[in-house]
């Protein structure tokens, strides 16, 4: 599932200059147990990216947000 981009904007891809994706994907597909909690992670949206960029995964469980976890995706994705 893609959500709407924060505050602050993600920068374009390094390798292929597309922007990207902003995931929010459920944690209980998979069978892992954790309904209504949520991993995200933003990656190169552009299907032809030879590098596939793609950052750490944050999710919802104990001590952060969903603010908080784009917040942090967003900034790892921006610091390269």
């Amino acid at each position: 599932m893609n959500i709407p981009l924060m505050r602050i904007p993600p920068k374009e891809c390094p390798f292929c200059h597309d922007m990207p994706i902003l995931a929010k994907d459920p944690l209980w597909d998979g069978g892992h147990g954790y309904y209504g909690n949520y991993e995200y992670y933003i990656a190169c949206k552009n299907g032809k990216c030879k590098i596939n960029p793609r950052t750490k995964s944050y999710n919802d469980i104990y001590e952060m947000s969903e603010q908080e976890c784009i917040e942090k995706v967003i900034e790892e994705w921006n610091m390269r």
